[in-house]
C-alpha cells in the first residue's frame, strides 16, 4: 500500500491533475488517458522501459511477418527487444497514450533500425492501413472494459493467414489491481479461428 501511494504522488509530481476527473482517476487508478500518461510520466521520468524477456519466445513465430502491431505497445520496451532479433518487419504500435508514443518514437526506437525494421506509431488502430500478419497484445486486455470489441477490431486488422497473440494475467477475483477492469480467468477467452 505504501509502494502504491508513493507511486501515485510521484504521478501527481510529474504530471500534475488539471481537473477533478483527473484526480479522481489517479486517487483511484482509473484507466483514462491522463491516468496513463501519469504512469508512463513516472516510467520515463526515472528510466523504466518496462520489458518482457519471454516475449523473445515469439521471435520464432514473428520471424519472416512482414507486419507486427503491437497493440497497447507502452514505451516500446516489447518491439524493442523483438526488433533486436528480427529483421526487415514493420511494426505497428499502437497506444492510448501520447507520452508513452513519443518516448517509443523520439528516445527509443525512431523510424528505422540497422536490422531494416521500420516503426510506425498510432494512438488507435484508424491509421493503419496495411494487413497485419501478426499482433501482440501483451497484459493489455485486462486494463479494456470492453475488451471483447478490442479483440474483434484486432482480428479484422488481421491478413487472412495472420496470427494474433494474447497474454493476461489470469487472476480471477482474486485480482486486485484496481487498473484491472476486467478481472479474467479460465475459459473467458473462445477461440476464432479464419
Amino acid at each position: 500500500m505504501i509502494r502504491k501511494i508513493k507511486h501515485r504522488a510521484g504521478m501527481w509530481r510529474v504530471a500534475p491533475p488539471k481537473s477533478v476527473s483527473d484526480v479522481i482517476d489517479l486517487v483511484l487508478g482509473r484507466n483514462s488517458m491522463y491516468y496513463w500518461d501519469a504512469v508512463y510520466a513516472v516510467d520515463i521520468g526515472s528510466g523504466v522501459v518496462r520489458s518482457d524477456e519471454t516475449i523473445l519466445r515469439l521471435v520464432p513465430m514473428l520471424r519472416g511477418r512482414s507486419t507486427v502491431l503491437d497493440f497497447g505497445c507502452g514505451t516500446g520496451g516489447n518491439v524493442k527487444l523483438l526488433a533486436s532479433r528480427l529483421s526487415n518487419t514493420h511494426f505497428h504500435l499502437v497506444e492510448r497514450s501520447r507520452v508513452a508514443l513519443d518516448y517509443a518514437r523520439n528516445e527509443l526506437l525512431g523510424d528505422a533500425d540497422s536490422n531494416g525494421n521500420k516503426f510506425f506509431y498510432h494512438q488507435d488502430l484508424g491509421g493503419i492501413e496495411v494487413d497485419i500478419s501478426a499482433c501482440i497484445c501483451i497484459e493489455v486486455l485486462e486494463h479494456i472494459r470492453d475488451f471483447k470489441q478490442v479483440l474483434d477490431a484486432l482480428w479484422n486488422r488481421l491478413a487472412d493467414d495472420g496470427t494474433l497473440i494474447i497474454s493476461v494475467p489470469v487472476r480471477g477475483w482474486w485480482d486486485r489491481c484496481s487498473e484491472h477492469v476486467n478481472k479474467l480467468e479460465f475459459g473467458k477467452f473462445g477461440v476464432k479461428a479464419g
